[in-house]
């Protein structure tokens, strides 16, 4: 056969490619309504068995007659189906279905319209003499998905289609047998409803990366499996009644001055939103309902949510408020006046002071929409909902686990947060989680839609099981099918027969592409806009003219939209809008996403209020100068208000675009400046961009021959590759810093300080304090910044050696400076809280980690290295001090979601995880753990290096393996004699002496436990004097002499219970004391 063979769309014929007219019906071959756009359709390939012998045994005219019958009679089976021929290609047809025309079954139609060619081809031969006793097959693969399709294309041969999925059906006809129907995977949910199906499991497809699973099509079911609308046909909420009468509770109880919080989560399109304005109907005066709405396009807009929120609560309407009027406001709500400036910023009506450091502002933010909202709620009864929280953006995700989580505020207030299953949950108190409807409930609901209009029960069983009661699929597919035909709800044949969608996805594509052109191509350059858009807008930046009136109220009324306000609209899925925006043309979308741009440019002279949607149109744009200037003045305003989180996602889009422009020449300035934001905003919660900034920054530098300011980039690597346990690349660094500042003594002092740090976590705090005394006298300048680092390192060097009195002077030093660096404050109170762990003040430490911590939840993502520094000390002070393993475990959990990009964090899971498990008593767990820490510390992050040597040695210990116990014991203690870190010597000199006193080995015994007394007592560490007493009297025990041994027990008891650890009192007394 020939390839230039085309497929009549009327007859199915075959024609030339060069043919403007069927030479069989005269149907026109010229394309019609070219579309444009992307589609999901499903592609069908369909190929002879055995050709090449046919070709050999029979006569050119004879195979010629067979093909022809064959092609032919395919061709009129896929246009039956609805499907077209794309073409003939030697011995194959390939077929496509949803290209002209899309149906939600076209899987289905494909997969029939292959059963009734293999039947055709298996019963060809009985029909021609010529080839009598030859048995005659077709192998065939269908596959579907998204692809591209471009109809101006020129030629006839194709209809334009391009796609990943096409390819995949091609090779499926490769693997199929003779009489097989191969699938994929995106077919196999459709088809395992209709038909009986086996699974091929992981083929290799030729062009495909990844393995993918492949089904063989089987006999057709008896009878198929199961798997909101405004306008239009709608129904009353059905379903829902516990659910509702769970929310009226919660309105009542708030009446009652009882607040609580009500999350509500499901699928899209099970009901939350209606859920919820269903219960908003029944507040009254003087309770008020306070709405606000997490959107897709302002994910990274901080606070976008609570702004809304905090505006609806203040009555800030459109035209916004003079600051005069928002004191007024907040005073009828009895609210600290001191909270103004922050809820103004909120509110857009002033901007942040931009010289409050990040931390700070997001601290004072936090308590003001605290205060605002608990003032509000003691004046009368609210409810504050946010919806679609699974859109939030990070900074308002913060806050309101702050106040659920840390606050009182649902003591005072009804809360009601609605979200998809994906969103994590941190509101405790009430959860509704709404599940699909039951048979009855879908019947009531399809009852309610059409007024009670008598629907045959076939046709009931048949849609409840297409939509699997969803309520969104309900109204969607009853609606979709009431727009083609009311009578398909009349009889089950016509309505299987039609196009019926199966899923969301493809029931919403459907509905686009039958909305016609013009209304399809408005929702288009709607959802470019976004999920909620300004009539103004759209019909600046649309091409339909005067008729766009009038197709917005066609599109309203058909359920696609609804009105927000005045000249305001929304899409009413958000899925709706996705995939509308995902059918067009990328070339298009970019055309669509500039003159957004460059409208939103024209309608604000204060560019700087819309920076951020300028920044992401032009970036959708792919405008490489507007996207990196827009993103760069988005950035520095995120970056200014504290809101680093967003301000780095927009450094990094302005980043991207100057580095794509090839002349970069003029843009070194720009670069350098986003590279400085890029670490300036980076550098707490993600060292990875940090580094990655700097290496740019260094690279530029060096270009210039600017040696300060490379050296200076240095002394900032230095501390990110410490973070990161890079500690030769921190060496390394630090090396190369002070050959370039040579003669410079502030920076040379910074690089020192700089890699006091790294020494401090290499074990080498003697070092440490070396480097941090030589670089004191030079940083004593009217920027405290480094002043306050190097007295923080210091505190935090001798907290690591455990010398408690200086300690507690260099804290007292620290905080005089860190006042203004929040992160530095908390990293000094957590050192305080580790000193008073080590001298035997539990509850100050507590109290320490417990307002740390608040602090930390406040800043959320901001907190960064600060959440290493409290984790790994409070797993420490709850597992091997405090027993309180259920916050160690919490603390490690977190520790091993924060902390996967360090160097050696698997092992630091490890030793943090055999912490816990040797105070629980699974010590064969914690040596296997614990033998791959030790190893992996003993080469990188050496300050783990003692603490896993110590909890190694006492599993070991524990396990009866006393000679390794007492190897790996004196490592430890050699290791600490040597770098100085005497809470460790102290705890590896008992676990030596524990462990000579289990061999019987006594007199070697003492001398390690008196060695461990003497340093206990001159460090002033009462823990570890309790711990010595203990380890004294089993050596009182073991040596004969019980009265000692007990009066040892009870010394250490007495130590216990001073110090209020009831823990270690009741463990003592459960093991030792009778």
């Amino acid at each position: 056969m020939c390839d230039d063979v085309i497929a009549c769309p009327h007859c199915g014929g075959q024609c030339a490619c060069s043919d403007k007219f069927c030479r069989n019906c005269g149907g026109s071959l010229q394309k019609s309504n070219e579309i444009q756009g992307y589609r999901h359709i499903t592609a069908l390939f369909s190929d002879l068995c055995d050709y090449t012998p046919l070709t050999q045994e029979l006569e050119p005219e004879v195979l010629k007659d067979i093909m022809d019958t064959l092609f032919h009679k395919a061709a009129l089976i896929i246009s039956s189906y609805k499907g077209v021929v794309e073409k003939f290609a030697g011995d194959g047809v390939i077929a496509l279905f949803g290209v002209n025309e899309m149906h939600e079954h076209d899987a289905i139609r494909a997969i029939l319209a292959a059963k009734e060619i293999h039947l055709f081809a298996s019963k060809l031969a009985d029909d021609m003499s010529a080839v009598a006793g030859r048995r005659i097959a077709m192998h065939t693969g269908i596959n579907s998905g998204m692809v591209l399709v471009d109809q101006h294309a020129d030629s006839l041969c194709s209809s334009g289609v391009l796609g990943t999925p096409v390819n995949i059906a091609s090779r499926l006809s490769d693997l199929a047998a003779p009489d097989e129907i191969l699938i994929g995977e995106q077919v196999r949910f459709d088809a395992e409803r209709y038909f009986f199906i086996e699974n091929m499991g992981l083929k290799r497809i030729k062009g495909v990366k990844e393995q993918i699973g492949v089904f063989r099509v089987l006999l057709s079911r008896d009878m198929p499996l199961c798997l909101h609308r405004q306008k239009g046909f709608v129904s009353a909420m059905i379903g829902r009644e516990e659910e509702f009468r769970i929310m009226l509770s919660a309105l009542k109880g708030l009446s009652g001055k009882r607040g609580s919080g009500i999350w509500i989560c499901g699928d899209p399109g099970v009901g939350k939103s209606r859920l919820i304005q269903e219960v908003r109907k029944h507040v009254s005066l003087p309770m008020r309902w306070i709405q606000s709405q997490c959107l897709d396009h302002t994910k990274d807009t901080p606070y976008s949510a609570i702004a809304l929120l905090l505006r609806d609560l203040l009555d800030i309407g459109k035209d916004g408020l003079q600051i005069q009027q928002l004191e007024e406001r907040m005073a009828d709500l009895s609210c600290d006046p001191s909270y103004i400036p922050e809820i103004s910023f909120l509110c857009g009506i002033s901007s942040g002071n931009e010289k409050i450091m990040p931390d700070v502002r997001k601290s004072r933010l936090n308590d003001a929409v605290t205060g605002l909202l608990n003032s509000a709620a003691r004046h009368k009864p609210l409810v504050f909902c946010i919806e679609d929280v699974q859109w939030a953006d990070p900074s308002t995700l913060d806050l309101l686990e702050y106040l659920f989580q840390y606050t009182q505020i649902l003591s005072r207030s009804l809360f009601v947060i609605s979200s998809r299953p994906e969103s994590r949950c941190f509101l405790n108190d009430v959860h509704i989680h709404l599940e699909e409807l039951t048979k009855e409930e879908t019947i009531s609901m399809i009852h309610s839609m059409l007024n009670e209009k008598a629907v045959l029960e076939p046709v009931l069983t048949y849609l409840f099981r297409e939509t699997g009661g969803n309520p969104f699929y309900i109204e969607e597919m009853v609606n979709y099918l009431m727009e083609k035909d009311a009578v398909l709800l009349d009889c089950l044949m016509q309505c299987i027969s039609t196009a019926l969608p199966s899923t969301v996805q493809k029931l919403v594509t459907a509905r686009l592409e039958n909305l016609g052109r013009n209304h399809k191509t408005l929702l288009q350059e709607a959802a470019v806009i976004g999920r909620i858009f300004s009539e103004d807008l759209l019909t600046a930046i649309s091409v339909q003219g005067e008729r766009l009136d009038r197709y917005l109220v066609e599109l309203e009324n058909n359920g696609f939209i609804q009105k927000e306000g005045p000249g305001l609209y929304a899409f009413r899925h958000a899925l709706t809008q996705e995939v509308a925006y995902r059918s067009i043309l990328k070339r298009n979308r970019l055309k669509i996403h500039e003159k957004i741009g460059c409208e939103l440019e024209r309608l604000h002279e204060n560019r700087e209020d819309v920076c951020e949607i300028l920044a992401y149109h032009f970036d959708l744009a792919q405008d490489s100068l507007k996207a990196a200037k827009y993103a760069m003045m988005a950035a520095g305003k995120f970056h200014a208000e504290g809101s680093w989180v967003e301000a780095v996602s927009l450094y990094l889009t302005a980043e991207k675009w100057l580095m794509a422009e090839a002349d970069r020449s003029s843009l070194q300035g720009d670069l350098a400046a986003v590279w400085e934001g890029i670490w300036s905003c980076a550098r707490i919660f993600s060292p990875d961009k940090a580094v990655h900034a700097l290496e740019s920054l260094l690279s530029h530098y060096r270009v210039f021959s600017m040696n300060k300011q490379e050296a200076f980039v240095m002394i900032r690597m230095i501390n990110l590759y410490s973070q990161k346990g890079l500690f030769a690349e921190a060496l390394s660094t630090f090396e190369q810093a002070l050959d370039l500042v040579r003669g410079d003594e502030v920076l040379s002092s910074a690089a020192r300080t700089a890699v006091a740090y790294t020494y401090t976590y290499t074990g080498k705090p003697d070092t440490a304090l070396a480097l941090l005394n030589l670089a004191r006298p030079m940083l004593y300048m009217p920027d405290s910044f480094l002043l306050a680092v190097n007295h923080l390192t210091t505190l935090t060097a001798y907290v690591w050696k455990g010398a408690i009195a200086d300690a507690r002077t260099w804290y007292k030093k620290t905080k005089r400076l860190s006042g203004a660096y929040m992160d530095l404050d908390l990293m000094a109170d957590t050192n305080l809280a580790y000193s008073c762990c080590l001298e035997g003040d539990f509850e100050k430490a507590a109290r320490l980690f417990d307002q740390v911590l608040m602090q930390e939840r406040k800043l959320g993502s901001l907190a960064g290295g600060l959440s290493y520094l409290r984790i790994q000390s409070s797993i420490y002070f709850n597992a091997r001090y405090t027993g309180d393993l259920d916050v160690a475990r919490e603390d490690l959990k977190m520790f091993e979601r924060l902390g996967s990009d360090m160097k050696d964090a698997s092992s630091l899971a490890d030793l943090y995880q055999s912490w816990i498990l040797v105070e629980e008593g699974s010590y064969e767990k914690a040596k296997e753990l614990l033998a791959g820490a030790c190893a992996a510390f003993e080469k990188g992050l050496a300050n783990r290096y003692p603490y896993a040597l110590n909890a190694f040695a006492e599993a070991l210990d524990n396990l009866g393996e006393f000679e390794e116990a007492a190897d790996i014991a004196q490592r430890c203690i050699a290791w600490n004699e040597q770098n100085g870190n005497q809470d460790q010597l102290i705890w590896a000199l008992r676990i030596k002496g524990n462990i000579r006193i289990h061999q019987g080995r006594y007199p070697e015994a003492r001398e390690h436990l008196k060695k461990a007394s003497y340093m206990a007592g001159i460090c002033s560490m009462r823990p570890h004097t309790a711990w010595n007493m203990q380890s004294w009297g089993e050596y009182f025990q073991c040596t004969g002499k019980p009265a000692t041994s007990k009066e040892c027990y009870m010394r250490a008891d007495a130590i216990w219970s001073d110090m209020i650890n009831s823990y270690k009192a009741w463990k003592l007394s459960s093991i030792h004391i009778a």
